[in-house]
């Protein structure tokens, strides 16, 4: 159904698409063939959707990357720090997810936190109901 666009996609890839392999950080930092039954992760930090932003390299698909046969329109982001400090902050975000397509369609709008300069990771994330055309929540 998805393919005949029946229904609409509302996933995201949960790792990164090189566009050639030696674009993966991992290809590109090894050197040396690992012992049997080992793994060598020479890239550190920068592992998968990581090693792309930090060596500016611009992948085929990113981590997080969805499509749609529809189109949404994001307002009102907030966000409200709830309790906690340092590195595990409790923080509340939401966000008004409009479709502004012709199609109906669910969205997954995502949240990307970053601590004191550390690496971007993936803080939250959820997938709205079907919306039809124009619908918002």
């Amino acid at each position: 159904e998805v393919l005949l666009g029946a229904c609409s996609p509302a996933g995201r890839l949960p790792t990164t698409w090189p566009k050639r392999l030696e674009d993966s950080p991992a290809v590109a930092t090894a050197s040396v063939e690992p012992p049997p039954g080992e793994a060598i992760y020479s890239e550190g930090l920068d592992i998968g959707h990581r090693g792309f932003k930090g060596n500016a390299i611009e992948p085929q698909f990113p981590f997080g990357h969805g499509l749609s046969y529809s189109s949404f329109i994001y307002s009102e982001f907030r966000a409200k720090l709830l309790s906690g400090s340092g590195c595990e902050p409790q923080i509340i975000a939401s966000v008004r997810v409009r479709n502004s397509g012709t199609r109906a369609g669910a969205e997954v709008p995502q949240v990307y936190t970053q601590i004191s300069g550390g690496p971007r990771s993936l803080g939250a994330f959820t997938r709205t109901k079907v919306l039809q055309p124009g619908e918002e929540v």
